[in-house]
């Protein structure tokens, strides 16, 4: 019963019965491409010496309803993506048609399935389908629209009216913010890290995050750990990230050396996900997984109920890489109940996606803080969220950036609701850095073939869209005229509809155990 009340406290209450209904439609939505340059390759980057590691090009897409309110979002793919660049653009050219006209209703910032079910209904493909740095572009692009069209941000959206008044009754303006963690380029010796962890230190971040598992050994490594810790002592946390790149072996020689150290946590110290738990419990050391997260597919829950051991203490939760804010949201909200910290990380995206982390950050905190209260338990300290990516930008893609700084003396580094809000409004779709190719309202080709044989007949109706397509021919498995009898085919239906929401509700993986369990395989 605790648990299910949980469960709701995380739901976003109805204001009235009208929120039901569909309160727009897309008026139009297109994209353009842009290029953002870095001031260092991505500590992702197979090499550091490559310069194109330094240009990065996205697509930013821009929703407009039919009230005229506008949402931008944006797709940037790199090498931690399975997709390539020009692979999410075409996927974008089709989604794009597909979206005209399309009802937009307030269920959508439920972030409880909605979108899925969205998607499935308007584009009647699999949402699973898109490619998660795709879906988390639309994801934005239409929330910051129904955002505008609420006259809101995309925090108080997701919050709903409700539970935003209850939870904000002890929360001036000015303190809307989140906290963030710094992301230090570990290169040099151990003397020139430690400055410029102390650097930060100066400027106000209480926390700061270092690439691991890159010097020739893990002792090292523990040698900067311990370097940072004599310079700028025991004040601020340390996160370090391996990027599963040890052996267990190397992973628990670095545990060995750095227990002393108090680090906040060790992200993903090595590859095999399956002896995770053996690392927890034999190094002592408290774990964080991100990559391991980007791997789950189908049922988040049932995969995640794997990694509920106390030893693994937060979840690096990319919505770039985990396929938009719904799926995201189901694993902070998982990592709530069960005691772990959320931290929301870019993956070196510019200041607009950035604008909306902070505010998705905000909303994530909001909720947790109101399910510890409940809990009678206290709220986790040190949830700096992973945007300090914000530092690697050399050319955004408008003239200023997001605002980041300390509010007052004494203060922690990070951003506010209300200034991140303030870029997301005045974001201009014209920049001078946004580049020549550009997509409106495409035409699309529109085939109808028909077929017949031995007395009887099929329609095909085909869409193709991109410049280079077109539909050769098609092979049709397992198909069949259909069934004779009216009641027949109402039965098979209500069949079909009730799989198609099991397979939406609970994954690939439950919908296959029930489907091979039927008796047409046990012939």
């Amino acid at each position: 019963m605790n648990q299910a009340m949980e469960y709701f406290l995380w739901t976003r209450q109805f204001d009235n019965q009208k929120n039901h209904m569909p309160v727009c439609r897309i008026l139009k939505a297109e994209y353009k491409v842009f290029r953002m340059k870095l001031s260092t390759p991505p500590t992702s980057a197979k090499t550091n010496e490559d310069k194109k590691d330094l240009l990065r090009d996205g697509l930013l897409l821009r929703v407009t309803l039919d009230d005229d309110t506008i949402g931008f979002g944006e797709i940037m793919p790199i090498e931690i993506h399975e997709e390539s660049f020009s692979e999410a653009e075409l996927q974008v050219r089709f989604l794009l048609q597909l979206m005209n006209g399309c009802k937009v209703d307030a269920l959508l910032p439920l972030l409880n399935g909605s979108f899925s079910h969205w998607i499935w209904r308007n584009f009647g493909i699999p949402p699973s389908s898109i490619f998660p740095s795709v879906r988390c572009g639309l994801e934005m692009a239409i929330l910051n629209a129904l955002a505008a069209h609420c006259k809101s941000n995309l925090s108080d959206l997701l919050l709903g009216i409700n539970n935003r008044l209850e939870l904000r009754k002890c929360v001036s303006k000015n303190e809307q913010r989140i906290e963030i963690c710094a992301l230090v380029d570990c290169e040099g010796s151990p003397s020139e890290v430690a400055h410029i962890v102390s650097e930060l230190v100066q400027e106000g971040y209480s926390t700061v995050k270092l690439k691991v598992a890159r010097r020739r050994t893990p002792i090292e490594d523990a040698m900067v750990i311990q370097k940072i810790r004599e310079t700028v002592g025991y004040s601020i946390n340390i996160r370090v990230d391996a990027n599963r790149r040890w052996s267990y072996a190397e992973a628990m020689q670095f545990a060995s050396a750095v227990k002393e150290y108090k680090l906040q946590y060790i992200e993903e110290p090595i590859k095999p996900e399956h002896n995770i738990i053996k690392f927890c419990e034999d190094s002592g050391l408290p774990v964080a997984l991100d990559e391991t997260l980007d791997a789950i597919t189908g049922d988040f829950i049932n995969h995640l109920q794997r990694y509920a051991h106390p030893g693994i203490t937060a979840m690096v939760i990319k919505p770039s890489r985990l396929g938009g804010f719904e799926n995201t949201a189901r694993i902070a909200k998982w990592a709530c109940l069960h005691n772990k910290m959320a931290i929301v990380s870019s993956a070196y995206e510019s200041s607009l996606t950035l604008s909306v982390y902070v505010q998705f950050a905000y909303f994530l905190h909001m909720k947790n803080e109101n399910v510890c209260k409940t809990r009678n338990k206290h709220i986790h300290d040190g949830i700096a969220h992973g945007l300090g990516t914000y530092k690697w930008i050399k050319e955004e893609i408008m003239d200023q950036g997001l605002k980041v700084c300390v509010p007052h003396i004494g203060g922690k580094m990070g951003a506010s609701v209300k200034d991140s809000q303030n870029f997301i409004e005045n974001f201009c779709w014209d920049s001078g850095r946004v580049l020549s190719r550009f997509l409106g309202n495409e035409e699309i080709g529109c085939y109808s073939v028909k077929v017949g044989a031995n007395g009887l007949s099929s329609c095909f109706r085909v869409k193709e869209a991109g410049l280079h397509t077109n539909v050769k021919g098609a092979v049709i498995i397992s198909g069949s005229p259909g069934l004779k009898q009216k009641s027949n085919r109402r039965i098979r239906q209500a069949i079909d509809k009730s799989r198609a929401n099991l397979l939406m509700s609970h994954g690939l993986q439950n919908f296959l155990k029930t489907w091979y369990s039927t008796k047409l395989w046990s012939r």
